[in-house]
């Protein structure tokens, strides 16, 4: 995939962009408690899946805790799951019985719950499969920001977000053909472009790392895009997203013209209500 993407030339390891660093350190100097947040609504068709994927990762201090609003059978797979794996000190399982506050809501429930232990949290959604060294990968990226001369870039980097890789469905018809293609150029392209020249890089709702003590300060919003209000609350703070296309966890892609339209609706009413609370908040200068 470094050849693929291109951004190994040019400039030197250390003098490159955090997320543009091909080759992260080899191993961790230490081993932080992660805690796996999963925010998931009816997703009975692939829960079990990523639910193996996270119990198989390969790293010997992280939870997973489910944050779970579903209203069909997902529930009942989650508890069988962990029952039948033996896997009650791993998982926690957090059921509401309402949406309130979408997934942010979700999500700042199990922010409750996290273990005190945890330095760090790792979101992701439930159509994605982490390989088994994903924590260890994210892990990688925040211990070289901290080894690097410029202590500022270290403290202000709050999260570090990957590559979602919409490829496990993406020959299944011509929807996933061309929302893989319009991915693959947002992630290759735009996402590293904008990581070059230190724009402001946008979370995008799973396959990223934060620091579990500045989400706790920010804390969740409950906006239909939680995802964008928690980047531009972090901005705001003076802190900093990294994005890197090397650590890729792969996904799959809506497949049908109505839930393409109802995602991308769903994306312009969220970011464009929050556009609107950040500009009602800012002070524009008395001409």
């Amino acid at each position: 995939m470094v050849g693929v993407l291109g951004f190994t030339g040019g400039q030197k390891e250390e003098a490159k962009p955090l997320g543009l660093v091909a080759e992260p350190p080899a191993t961790l100097e230490r081993q932080p408690f992660v805690s796996i947040h999963l925010p998931l609504y009816n997703e009975k068709k692939v829960v079990e899946r990523i639910l193996t994927a996270c119990a198989d990762i390969e790293y010997p201090n992280f939870e997973i805790i489910v944050a779970d609003d579903s209203t069909d059978e997902t529930t009942e797979i989650i508890k069988r799951f962990i029952s039948d794996r033996n896997l009650e000190s791993k998982i926690k399982l957090i059921h509401r019985a309402d949406r309130t506050g979408f997934k942010g809501g979700a999500l700042a429930e199990a922010l409750k719950q996290t273990d005190t232990q945890a330095e760090y949290i790792m979101v992701l959604d439930a159509d994605f499969i982490p390989y088994p060294d994903t924590i260890e990968q994210f892990l990688k990226y925040f211990q070289l920001a901290e080894n690097r001369k410029l202590k500022t870039e270290s403290q202000r980097i709050a999260v570090v977000q990957g590559y979602q890789w919409h490829v496990l469905n993406k020959s299944e018809n011509w929807i996933t053909r061309g929302v893989r293609s319009e991915f693959s150029g947002s992630y290759v392209v735009e996402r590293a472009g904008t990581e070059l020249y230190g724009g402001l890089k946008m979370i995008a709702g799973s396959v990223y790392m934060i620091k579990r003590k500045i989400l706790e300060r920010i804390g969740w919003g409950t906006s239909i895009t939680e995802d964008f209000q928690l980047t531009l609350k972090l901005y705001e703070a003076g802190y900093k997203v990294c994005y890197t296309p090397y650590i890729q966890t792969p996904s799959e892609c809506v497949s049908t013209i109505r839930r393409l339209i109802r995602q991308r609706m769903r994306w312009a009413e969220g970011h464009t209500f929050n556009i609107k609370k950040c500009l009602a908040a800012y002070s524009f200068p008395q001409t």
